[in-house]
């Protein structure tokens, strides 16, 4: 979409609050005393478009939002630690794809909640110097926590669910480590479905069943996206 705002002879930039991240917005158009800057924004998203630096023509050839140049998908069985204290599956357990925990056939797992570890491995050829290696989760129900090679690279708990790994990837097999925890919601409705001195949870008012539960769970898909 195309913003405008009131103001002419400074460029814009983009201030991601999430990230921390600040840089240039190489295309706009100043025209009488607004500007027309292009943006993105993910589902709710928000960003501030700051104007601090002299500029009077913008270049449209190029993009705000630049587009990765190679990607490497992470295709491989997960495999996923739940935690038996919570009431989830005592041995770990194999994902062939990624799926929705509130759909599993397993009930420890449709009406689990809390933390759950998957594991898996991606292979990069070569580092590239001056390239930047974002891993992207493509949806994660509710907070992802990443870990790689043993160094833990942050967390994403918003849409577009991606991250910088340019620091903690090597050259070789990679290890990968993602912790995912829901909300308390799938196991207060899958509790109540328990007689009541089977019960862990007992709240004064509990989420309501007719909605259903709750997805959780990475979702995928999961790659290395690769910008230059």
């Amino acid at each position: 979409m195309t913003t405008n705002f009131r103001i002419t002879g400074k460029k814009p930039e983009l201030w991601d609050a999430v990230t921390g991240d600040v840089r240039d917005l190489p295309s706009y158009i100043q025209a009488g005393n607004t500007t027309s800057v292009p943006i993105q924004l993910s589902a709710n998203g928000s960003a501030f478009i700051i104007f601090r630096k002299d500029g009077l023509a913008g270049d449209t050839t190029k993009s705000n939002y630049q587009l990765p140049e190679k990607s490497i998908d992470i295709n491989n069985p997960w495999i996923v630690n739940f935690d038996r204290e919570m009431r989830g599956p005592a041995n770990p357990v194999v994902f062939n794809t990624l799926t929705d925990w509130s759909v599993n056939m397993n009930d420890s797992i449709k009406y689990y909640s809390g933390t759950a570890v998957y594991h898996n491995t991606f292979k990069i050829k070569k580092v590239d110097t001056g390239a930047r290696y974002i891993i992207d989760l493509g949806l994660a129900k509710d907070i992802a926590n990443i870990t790689i090679n043993g160094k833990e690279a942050g967390s994403c708990w918003t849409p577009p669910y991606q991250l910088d790994i340019t620091k903690v990837i090597k050259p070789g097999e990679n290890q990968l480590q993602i912790n995912v925890v829901n909300t308390w919601v799938n196991r207060l409705l899958g509790d109540a479905l328990l007689p009541a001195d089977q019960r862990k949870t007992r709240p004064l008012v509990g989420p309501d069943p007719r909605k259903g539960l709750e997805s959780s769970g990475l979702l995928g898909p999961v790659n290395i996206q690769v910008f230059f």
